[in-house]
């Protein structure tokens, strides 16, 4: 029987631990396209300048995914980088705010040392003259400027309850399963599902995501596919 597949894979993300344990982290039924592909080197042997025998060695495997909507938790586990939920995180602000009696009100309080001030020009955005601040109460920032004068105020805040992840350069990606779960359909018009295993993978280490305002941005996650402790690389399971 002949089949046909029209369909990305739902994904399941599984972190292997050193125990041999695999923990469930991300599912993914949203990939746009899935790929599985394989490779292995072949040295040939030539009689008279024509190849003869071929000898392969080094069999390797990568599978990639094309996302455009993905959770965030996507770039951490690709960059190998340290999550950290509910921390205080620094956070820049800028704001344009218009003076009045020798002061204006920012959104929030600053963080103490952080504020750096400016007139504007009138595309309220370049810089005309620093401006030195003054005193700072809670919100409310002095400034020495005339009353209506635009300028822009920088400053650091304090924001707590965030979630953030730290891309370090000594910290690498884990070791992850997969399983990929997708329908085959035959000439006669019946579907079959298949489930695809890779037992080992790791993502690669090369990673980039653009932030376009002319495309949707397009988050390409690639692994190598090594062998397990069984030498496996990836397994086909057809359930009628």
């Amino acid at each position: 029987m002949n089949y046909a597949i029209k369909d990305a894979t739902n994904v399941q993300l599984l972190r292997r631990k050193a125990d041999g344990t695999k923990v469930p982290v991300l599912f993914t039924d949203y990939a746009n396209s899935t790929t599985l592909e394989f490779g292995a080197d072949r040295v040939m042997a030539t009689a008279k300048g024509v190849n003869k025998v071929a000898f392969d060695s080094n069999k390797n495997g990568t599978f990639s995914m094309e996302l455009q909507v993905f959770e965030l938790k996507w770039l951490s586990i690709l960059l190998g980088a340290t999550e950290d939920d509910n921390s205080a995180s620094e956070i820049a602000k800028r704001e344009v705010l218009t003076v009045s009696g020798n002061k204006v009100t920012l959104n929030q309080a600053p963080k103490a040392g952080s504020i750096a001030v400016f007139t504007l020009d009138a595309d309220n955005r370049s810089h005309k003259d620093e401006v030195k601040p003054g005193a700072l109460k809670d919100k409310d920032l002095t400034v020495t400027a005339a009353d209506d004068t635009k300028i822009v105020v920088y400053y650091m805040v304090e924001q707590s309850g965030s979630k953030s992840f730290l891309v370090s350069n000594d910290k690498y990606a884990d070791a992850y399963a997969i399983y990929g779960d997708t329908m085959l359909r035959s000439e006669m018009g019946t579907d079959q599902f298949v489930q695809l295993r890779i037992p080992n993978c790791r993502p690669q280490g090369a990673f980039s995501i653009s932030f376009s305002s002319k495309d949707v941005a397009t988050l390409s996650a690639k692994f190598d596919i090594l062998a397990d402790e069984n030498g496996d690389m990836a397994e086909f399971t057809y359930i009628k």
